[in-house]
């Protein structure tokens, strides 16, 4: 559904959101990871997305970034 959603609206973060949280639950991590590095910079706020984002860059081997968004997510949030 949110494939299909995409196509319709390529520049919607909610919908992309949703389709990187469904790629990581289907171990398309490649997928997710190419999403991510296309909305990471709109997206930077969101500690939800940052926290998807970092596991796809864990996924596909990916360190260096998915320790720099991990430590994103723990400077917004120590606790």
């Amino acid at each position: 559904i949110f494939e299909n959603l995409m196509k319709e609206y390529p520049d919607s973060i909610e919908i992309a959101s949703g389709l990187i949280k469904a790629y990581n639950l289907a171990k398309r991590y490649k997928d997710s990871t190419s999403l991510c590095r296309r909305f990471l910079n709109q997206k930077g706020l969101d500690t939800a997305f940052l926290f998807q984002a970092s596991i796809s860059f864990k996924r596909n081997y990916l360190f260096e970034e998915a320790i720099d968004i991990a430590e994103r997510i723990k400077i917004r949030d120590p606790y």
